[in-house]
């Protein structure tokens, strides 16, 4: 298959020649059973769990649908780096990235209404063990903090609309 900056490279060029489309769709699904808080998340052909603690009426089985948003931040961060090290010809022995998130549970329970729902903090920590130049790996760090999809998704305001739908139930 190659290596990930040949594959990722040759992506490029198709994206430039217009031989793929230069939008792509993401899609996820989220179902369970009434009166459960666990979820089962379908993406792509991939399957997984979502749940919430004790204190919030569940059975904590399995992360936080919070925590995935720290867990595909943080993977996101990783992967770019990842990705285009292997394209800008960078070196390293590892990469580790840790995301956290503070929130207030009174905008979540709506006992406060001037505090919002959601996390009003988040802070990253990336950790990379490499024996590159500094200047090297600063043009990495620049070059990733522009382009990771996740990251710069949560740093921008986001055209965001929901639609519900009704079902009658006899």
């Amino acid at each position: 298959m190659g290596s990930i900056g040949e594959v990722v490279g040759k992506t490029i060029k198709r994206i430039d020649s217009g031989s793929i489309e230069a939008e792509a769709i993401y899609e996820a699904d989220a179902s369970g059973d009434m009166g459960e808080t666990i979820s089962k998340i379908r993406i792509r052909n991939h399957s997984f769990a979502s749940d919430v603690n004790t204190a919030l009426g569940g059975k904590d089985h399995a992360p936080c649908p919070a925590e995935y948003l720290l867990g595909a931040l943080a993977a996101c961060i990783r992967t770019s780096y990842v990705i285009h090290a292997s394209l800008m010809e960078v070196d390293f022995e590892s990469i580790e990235v840790r995301v956290s998130g503070m929130g207030d549970r009174r905008g979540t329970f709506g006992l406060d209404e001037k505090i919002p729902s959601g996390f009003q903090k988040l802070e990253y920590k990336i950790t990379i063990a490499t024996g590159e130049p500094e200047e090297k790996i600063k043009k990495l760090l620049e070059f990733v903090d522009r382009h990771c999809h996740v990251l710069n998704t949560l740093r921008r305001p986001l055209n965001m609309k929901g639609q519900f739908e009704l079902k009658s139930v006899a």
